[in-house]
């Protein structure tokens, strides 16, 4: 009986330990899981360095640009060398073995204009890269502000749900004491019910706009529950550096890649003009004379094995003189057009800019007044009507507006955070910034 004691109390302190183990494990599954959290939360600037690097996009440009970049060789490219041979009476009746070696060169000054519409493709290859970069960089930002926004209104749609539960409450307990009616009852039930239901509405499309930010980043999390998570959920009114404005247009994208391909089109108007000059060929002949000949009053017998030598020196001229002259024109008129492109282009970014700049200004000021007015107001305003309430000072129909107002005062401030925001981006992609 002792020796069934003693195992008895032997396996409950075993179990005592293991529990005690488990117990302590449990903190650091929580540590391990919060660093992983951690791990997994980036910031703005990471978020957008990922993008750039595995955004298909941006990748399919770059190596654009590298393909491109690998075309500049071929400016000095040579038609290919000629070669022939003959064997066989072509020279009389013996038979003879002869072959020739002869080369087109383009005029020299082909090559200096086919380099230069080689640069030129090229430098608007790293500006149509450049601008990828921009839309992404801008795109991610856009998410990152509409996520920070989404979340905000999450919260505030919580807080709003909650006042609406109390409201509830409140009305139910007066329910029971006979001071309440049942239509009050009902119209707080469907109160509640909305805001919920508002609530998942909100948290959906929070999801979805994590998944967007996830598919832009190149998939970085692909199969994970939990996509992303942001450093900063801070709503913060995004700075404008006004000194950015005096050099923007110099810096816009869309101006560079104009004038890019304006280069480009003066480069192939020169190629052109190039391929009309003549082009030289060189060549080089060997043959064999079998057969007696005289030379300087003597004769001579000669084999297959005696070789002559000479070179040849042409000019290739061009007739088409008139299909020239049209692909010039043409090429004239499409730089013109790209000129007055150009033109419209400049005017448009000059009013969207100011637009912008305009729209920054106005949202600037209403959000001062939603952050230092407002939505204090609305706040004390809800506080006040549910302590009202509560003592009987005020109706249900007081109280449900100051739900109301408090609601539509948050949307507001929400909504106006956001455009300033997105007018700050949409300044800084023109600026590509």
């Amino acid at each position: 009986m002792k020796e069934v004691n003693r195992i008895i109390i032997l396996f409950s302190i075993g179990l005592l330990c293991l529990f005690g183990d488990l117990k302590a494990q449990e903190p650091k599954r929580e540590q391990d899981a919060a660093i992983w959290l951690e791990r997994k939360a980036l910031s703005e600037a990471e978020l957008i360095d990922m993008a750039l690097k595995n955004n298909g996009d941006v990748r399919a440009a770059s190596l654009e640009t590298k393909a491109n970049h690998s075309l500049k060789a071929t400016a000095f490219e040579l038609p290919k060398a000629e070669i022939s041979g003959q064997y066989g009476h072509y020279d009389g009746p013996d038979k003879n073995l002869a072959f020739e070696i002869s080369q087109t060169l383009p005029f020299p000054t082909l090559f200096w204009a086919k380099a230069k519409e080689l640069k030129a493709g090229h430098q608007l290859a790293e500006l149509q890269l450049a601008a990828k970069q921009n839309q992404t960089r801008q795109a991610v930002r856009i998410l990152i502000e509409e996520i920070r926004h989404m979340e905000a209104r999450l919260f505030y749609q919580n807080k709003l749900t909650n006042a609406y539960e109390r409201c509830y409450a409140i009305i139910a307990e007066r329910r029971k004491l006979g001071e309440g009616s049942q239509q009050e009852l009902t119209m707080a039930k469907v109160k509640l019910r909305k805001a919920n239901y508002n609530s998942e509405n909100i948290s959906i499309a929070l999801s979805e706009l994590y998944k967007k930010l996830n598919a832009l980043c190149g998939n970085i999390y692909q199969g994970q529950q939990v996509i992303l998570c942001l450093a900063d959920k801070k709503i913060e009114s995004r700075l404008w550096d006004k000194s950015i404005s005096e050099l923007f247009l110099d810096e816009n994208l869309e101006l560079r890649s104009l004038n890019a391909e304006i280069d480009g089109l003066k480069a192939k108007k020169h190629v052109s003009l190039s391929e009309q000059l003549p082009d030289i060929t060189l060549g080089y002949q060997n043959s064999s004379a079998v057969g007696v000949h005289t030379i300087d009053g003597k004769d001579f017998s000669f084999d297959i094995r005696d070789r002559f030598n000479s070179f040849s020196v042409g000019l290739s001229i061009p007739l088409n003189i008139f299909s020239s002259y049209a692909k010039v024109k043409a090429t004239r008129l499409q730089t013109e057009a790209k000129n007055e492109e150009l033109k419209q282009v400049r005017r448009n970014i000059l009013v969207q800019f100011n637009d912008l700049f305009v729209r920054y200004n106005s949202e600037e000021e209403r959000l001062r007044y939603y952050k230092e007015d407002a939505l204090p107001e609305a706040e004390q305003m809800l506080k006040l009507a549910e302590e009202n309430y509560k003592l009987g000072d005020s109706s249900y129909l007081v109280y449900t507006q100051a739900l109301e107002t408090y609601n539509e005062v948050m949307q507001d401030y929400l909504e106006s955070s956001l455009k300033l925001n997105l007018c700050v981006i949409n300044l800084y992609a023109l600026c590509n910034k």
